[in-house]
């Protein structure tokens, strides 16, 4: 007979937060019709009910229903184990593969679990929770790096466009004095012309040579204020341009932040595709790649374990080839063979690679994803397409 919630032993807490989304909690507290404040956040709603969970009541057996209704498979996996040795096997095996939520209710709800055996559970789950809050936090800190280096560009890029501007203004009225002593100087000259027809003077012919060479020489710093004008006006065009590239990196990196933190809030758990009925069928129940295997072929180092969860996530299964850094190329055409669908980035991979695994998809007729940049999001797209081609139930 399986332990309800009431009889976890303190356990409560970390069951309700790892097995049941917040969405979820709010459906049961309509349910039950239970008296929460409408506008009470996340942490609330969570204390209310790992309250509810400490004793028999009637809330806690509907939850404890709930538990077994959502995670029916896992359950009678688990129920299988003869032994504590059995149950341990298993435990360690969903880590492995990224499934949390239903593997630990069903070990600590187990009747032939001990509390050492749950007690070590326990602690997985608790140590898991601060490292992905330790990977949230890196990428906050890094977001904030980002926005306190646009600060700095936007104003040292605000004080250039000024000085610049300043500077134009300063030649605009310089070009302008220049062509005023210009018309002038043509004025002098051409009365000087005049004059000289009429008389003759050898002095007149003179200062009619000086002003010309004075004229040759206005005019060439007038075409020297203009050349200097232009280049500003191009240096201008060049501080606007890279804060724009920054504003979009920046919107980039944001996006990417908010994808990874509903990534990391939002539990998931893969089917299990080998006994599934409805799997590769639109129909099925559970994540959108439905055990298919995805071949990652270079990248990010610190993000491989991210893209393994996330595409373990969406129920596939993961394989990483870093392009030739460390692994060799002569293991893509193996790789790929055993691939469903193989991606790569075409920001973080070699050129050699990259033709490596275009022709070695040709030669095995696989599906070839290649993605514009190595992030998450990225690749999240990328599953979503891949979801979106139901494949016939693969022999395993």
């Amino acid at each position: 007979m399986r332990k309800g919630i009431w009889e976890q032993s303190n356990y409560q807490c970390s069951i309700i937060g790892a097995c049941l989304s917040p969405a979820e909690l709010k459906a049961l507290a309509g349910q039950l019709g239970l008296a929460l404040d409408p506008k009470a956040g996340g942490f609330h709603l969570h204390e209310a009910f790992v309250s509810l969970c400490m004793r028999d009541c009637p809330e806690a057996k509907a939850i404890t229903r709930a538990l077994n209704k959502k995670y029916p498979r896992t359950l009678r996996r688990f129920a299988r184990a003869k032994d504590e040795a059995g149950l341990r096997g298993l435990w360690q095996e969903a880590r492995q593969q990224g499934e949390i939520a239903g593997p630990y209710w069903a070990l600590l709800s187990h009747p032939r679990a001990s509390e050492g055996l749950r007690r070590e559970a326990f602690g997985d789950v608790h140590m898991l929770s601060h490292s992905r809050l330790a990977d949230s936090q890196a990428e906050a800190k890094r977001l904030h790096r980002l926005e306190r280096g646009l600060e700095k560009m936007s104003e040292k890029y605000a004080k250039a466009r000024a000085h610049y501007r300043a500077r134009i203004r300063d030649l605009t009225r310089q070009n302008r004095a220049g062509q005023k002593t210009i018309w002038t100087l043509a004025k002098d000259l051409e009365g000087l012309r005049n004059r000289a027809k009429e008389t003759g003077d050898t002095a007149l012919r003179a200062e009619n040579n000086a002003l010309q060479r004075s004229l040759a020489v206005q005019s060439l710093g007038m075409i020297e204020l203009k050349s200097a004008k232009k280049a500003l006006e191009q240096r201008l065009g060049a501080y606007e341009k890279q804060m724009r590239h920054l504003q979009e990196e920046l919107g980039a990196k944001d996006l990417e932040m908010r994808f990874l933190e509903g990534e990391l809030a939002r539990p998931a758990l893969p089917p299990d595709c080998d006994n599934c009925e409805k799997a590769g069928t639109s129909e099925c129940p559970g994540p959108l790649l439905c055990g298919k295997r995805i071949l990652y072929v270079g990248g990010r180092v610190n993000l491989v374990r991210h893209y393994r969860d996330l595409v373990e996530r969406h129920g596939g299964r993961f394989r990483h080839h870093d392009g030739g850094i460390e692994n060799s190329q002569n293991l893509l055409p193996k790789l790929v063979s055993a691939a469903d669908a193989v991606v790569c980035p075409l920001d973080c991979v070699s050129h050699n690679a990259c033709l490596y695994v275009k022709e070695s998809c040709k030669n095995e007729v696989k599906t070839l994803k290649l993605l514009k940049t190595s992030g998450l999001s990225s690749l999240a797209e990328c599953l979503k397409e891949l979801g979106a081609q139901p494949e016939p139930r693969r022999a395993r």
